[in-house]
């Protein structure tokens, strides 16, 4: 230990370790002090005089009392152990101690476990594998050792935690819906198909760049959409040209009047429905015809929809229809021939426009129009 200064005090202590030792001077003044080793102290002075007490202050700022004592060559030696204490660091490795470090030894360690992080970290998140702290404390400078000391004696290892997400696609699936809405052997998609994804994040962990687990640690998944397919199962008669004859040909219901077709009989894509007839567009008001003879079953308002309706049952289990008309000119019962005029056309009932929506069931089923003329 260096000493920095001698002074004269009365018996002052200010911190930490007290050692006694004796101290000599000469007509107020200071004796001379000498270090004589490690431990013990030697004051000396042939013409002492009188005794004082001295504090002896070091450059760490321990701090020596020396007591008086009377002798003419004083030779005194000290008794007891002359400790620095220092502040340090206790470096505490996955719970052990494993030594004591200066403020520098820390940063010194510090820096080589960012050399160590830089080698190895790529695109995870990596640290020390190992569980280091630093315990701050006062401690016996002769226990302070060097950062190399430490890391020598210490194998430190760094690992590295990535997540990696994994996107799989999930297909979807065709289904198959029977409809009595479309005809025998008629298909239509009434909803599109959407695959499905399962994302799933799995945690790898490696140390020193080898890989030593993997986890996953999450799983999300979006479920597909199965396509679905109508089959259709509707039975639509088909008439033989002899079953047409039979029935003494059918008239054209609007005669020879302008028109034109503005929905077609079958499945109808942009209401999702099923259109039991044929819509033919004429101006308000155009005579509308019986396609065949017949006796009136019904004539009047309808509530489902088609407005101011007549139906005219024929012969072999044929009726016809007339609906959304502006007025109607047959009543129920009443006998009607091919032509006989039955009511005119409108916009009556769930209608966006004037037209005549004409329809024709055989024993109860709705078949297509066309095929009678």
């Amino acid at each position: 230990m260096k000493l920095a200064k001698t002074e004269i005090t009365k018996h002052a202590t200010k911190k930490s370790i007290i050692t006694t030792f004796t101290a000599v001077a000469m007509a107020g003044t200071v004796a001379t002090l000498s270090v004589c080793d490690a431990f013990g102290y030697e004051i000396s002075d042939e013409n002492a005089m009188e005794t004082v007490t001295a504090t002896v202050v070091t450059e760490k700022n321990v701090f020596l009392t020396v007591p008086t004592q009377l002798s003419s060559t004083p030779i005194v030696g000290a008794t007891e152990s002359l400790d620095e204490i220092v502040e340090g660091y206790q470096v505490v490795v996955d719970g052990e101690v494993k030594g004591i470090v200066s403020e520098r030894g820390k940063v010194k360690i510090e820096e080589h476990f960012s050399q160590l992080l830089e080698e190895f970290t790529t695109d995870g998140e990596a640290k020390i594998y190992q569980n280091v702290s630093f315990e701050k404390g006062l401690f016996d400078a002769v226990s302070v050792v060097t950062s190399n000391t430490i890391l020598s004696q210490n194998e430190f290892d760094v690992i590295e935690i990535k997540k990696v997400t994994d996107k799989k696609t999930i297909p979807f699936d065709t289904v198959y819906e029977d409809t009595n809405k479309l005809g025998i052997g008629k298909t239509m998609v009434s909803v599109e198909g959407v695959d499905g994804v399962k994302a799933t994040v799995t945690e790898i962990r490696y140390i020193n760049g080898v890989e030593v687990s993997r986890e996953v640690v999450s799983e999300k998944t979006k479920k597909p959409v199965n396509k679905v397919v109508l089959n259709g199962t509707r039975r639509i008669p088909q008439l033989s040209s002899a079953q047409i004859e039979a029935t003494g040909g059918f008239a054209f219901p609007l005669g020879d009047a302008n028109y034109y077709v503005s929905s077609d009989f079958g499945y109808r894509t942009f209401d999702n429905s099923f259109h039991d007839g044929i819509d033919y567009a004429a101006d308000y008001g155009t005579p509308v015809y019986a396609a065949m003879s017949g006796k009136v079953v019904f004539a009047g308002w309808d509530n489902t929809g088609y407005g101011n309706y007549v139906v005219i049952e024929h012969a072999n289990g044929y009726k016809t229809g007339y609906a959304h008309l502006a007025e109607i000119v047959v009543s129920v019962g009443d006998d009607v021939p091919a032509g006989k005029c039955v009511g005119a056309v409108g916009s009556t009932g769930y209608s966006t426009g004037n037209h005549l929506h004409f329809s024709v069931r055989i024993n109860g089923d709705f078949t297509n129009p066309t095929q009678f003329y």
